[in-house]
């Protein structure tokens, strides 16, 4: 399906400067500063950082970039992690916007060739190659979640075509964010990402990820030892075996 015109759409070498980043820290000021000092060694591309302190903590993100601008959010109540990047995105004023964890080694995020991907007019969501911290691919191309891939995926099995990107680093194409209204803030935590591609691909775009550019993800995993994000988890499962994009990217597997 051939993405509507919206144009015109930025390309990398229209502008100097380019792009917002959210980063969200829920009391993990700790690693976030590690992300932030990433950033600040990044290009003048960069325009905009919005750190969002989720929940009350000590730390004052430290700052030391030449040229972008660092602000920062202080929710009077938690949000979940759609509302969090949404309202950072509501702040963008820039072509492209980014998602990240605070988890991240950026050392390797070459900022320049991941904005250059853009220049593809159909592509609205790229992001570079993840590795473990022990230097091994990371499992960010998932395939649709049903119950049987997620019992595939839990024996370690090859997965099926890739369906979504996990969330870790997502660069988004603003115009197409804005176009499918963002994430979808009925889920407060796991599946936004996977909603997200589907309504994308749904509306006619692209996504993708960089094999040239690469970082370093330290997952956390919570899902797995919490009771209580395995709940977040379930709940956002049953909405999104509901949603239009889940039964999309049905239908796009069974065409290949």
């Amino acid at each position: 399906m051939p993405a509507r015109e919206l144009l015109p759409l930025t390309r990398f070498s229209d502008a100097p400067q380019l792009l917002t980043i959210s980063l969200i820290s829920h009391q993990q000021g700790d690693i976030a500063q590690h992300v932030l000092d990433g950033l600040a060694a990044m290009d003048s591309r960069l325009l905009k950082v919005i750190v969002t302190l989720n929940v009350p903590e000590d730390w004052e993100p430290v700052w030391h970039h030449r040229s972008a601008a660092l602000v920062v959010v202080r929710n009077a109540r938690p949000k979940g992690f759609g509302a969090n990047h949404n309202a950072a995105f509501a702040r963008c004023d820039t072509p492209f916007f980014a998602v990240l964890n605070p988890d991240l080694d950026l050392d390797g995020l070459q900022l320049a060739n991941l904005l250059r991907c853009f220049d593809d007019p159909r592509l609205a969501l790229v992001s570079p190659t993840v590795l473990t911290p022990q230097g091994e691919m990371a499992d960010i191309e998932r395939d649709r979640m049903s119950l049987p891939n997620l019992l595939r995926r839990r024996l370690h099995r090859p997965p099926g075509p890739t369906a979504w990107i996990a969330g870790v680093c997502l660069f988004l194409r603003a115009e197409a964010f804005r176009d499918v209204g963002g994430f979808d803030e009925r889920y407060f935590m796991y599946c936004e990402d996977a909603d997200l591609c589907g309504r994308l691909v749904l509306a006619g775009w692209r996504f993708a990820v960089d094999p040239t550019v690469r970082i370093v993800h330290d997952a956390r995993r919570r899902s797995l030892r919490s009771p209580r994000h395995f709940v977040y988890h379930l709940h956002s499962l049953l909405r999104y075996w509901c949603s239009s994009a889940f039964w999309a990217q049905g239908r796009q597997a069974s065409c290949r």
